[in-house]
């Protein structure tokens, strides 16, 4: 026997469609006599409503999507996006919302996807992970008035008080300059960087940080380096670094520094005796 559907019940119970939704969602615009014929025959029919389909209906859905503008390897293959996707989740559980988690390398797919989730109704809001430099979804999102709150500084364009959406944020770019300028006070010149792709805002901050500190001194890098997250990616860039035989490399996250700090290791360096590692 298939699934009972509302409009079997509507005849049985000799009601419209629309009164056993009424009932079947507990709105309180129902003769009591009404409502217990039709809950009778709910009750007898084994009938049971569809809840997305009431929440669509009622625009009762809580959900926010968490857009991440990479692949789901690239998204967890770091610790940092972990935590900070834990930390959502959490705090969006507490709040009776769901998490829909957008992952995607492309741009414009991300972009469609997004204001897909939106015009549909499915999604309330947004989260925004790795704004990229120049992002359009950004863009579309404040245009259409949509909720959105971006983790991340997005734009070169933009100074830290002139935007019109909302951001949490760290100054990456002081705290990577504030970073050269500690190993650069500690007597190191020959010092290596390694950052991740510089076509996401954060890291293009981290690194330019680093590079103008040193370039306030007259120095530049002894060798420069990107990677992905991936293991094996740090790994080689670690070994073009070391072989440059630097006084020590700043990486731009701890991820690579921990890497770093084990290749260095396993080709008996010390740390920090015979290079530093920040």
């Amino acid at each position: 026997m298939g699934k009972v559907t509302i409009r079997e019940v509507a005849k049985a119970a000799g009601v419209s469609i629309s009164t056993v939704s009424r009932v079947a969602s507990n709105a309180p615009n129902v003769a009591p006599e009404i409502r217990r014929r039709v809950q009778n025959t709910i009750d007898r029919l084994g009938y049971t409503p569809n809840i997305m389909g009431q929440k669509l209906s009622t625009h009762a859905l809580q959900n926010v999507a968490v857009v991440i503008g990479r692949t789901m390897d690239q998204a967890f293959s770091g610790s940092g996006f972990i935590r900070m996707i834990e930390g959502i989740s959490t705090k969006l559980t507490d709040l009776s919302y769901n998490a829909v988690l957008c992952t995607d390398s492309d741009p414009e797919k991300e972009k469609a996807h997004c204001l897909q989730l939106f015009r549909s109704g499915f999604v309330q809001g947004a989260v925004i992970l790795g704004a990229y430099q120049e992002d359009a979804l950004l863009t579309c999102l404040s245009d259409l008035k949509y909720p959105f709150v971006v983790i991340g500084f997005p734009s070169m364009h933009q100074s830290m008080d002139n935007r019109n959406y909302n951001t949490v944020e760290t100054d990456d770019y002081k705290d990577c300059f504030s970073a050269a300028n500690y190993l650069m006070e500690h007597g190191h010149r020959r010092i290596g960087l390694l950052h991740s792709s510089l076509q996401y805002r954060v890291n293009q901050m981290r690194a330019q940080g680093f590079l103008d500190a040193l370039k306030q001194r007259g120095l530049e890098p002894v060798a420069q380096q990107e990677a992905s997250y991936e293991k094996e990616s740090i790994e080689h860039a670690a070994s073009v670094l070391l072989a440059a035989r630097p006084q020590a490399i700043f990486c731009t996250d701890d991820h690579k520094a921990t890497v770093v700090l084990h290749t260095a290791q396993q080709q008996g360096l010390r740390v920090p005796e015979d290079i530093s590692i920040m």
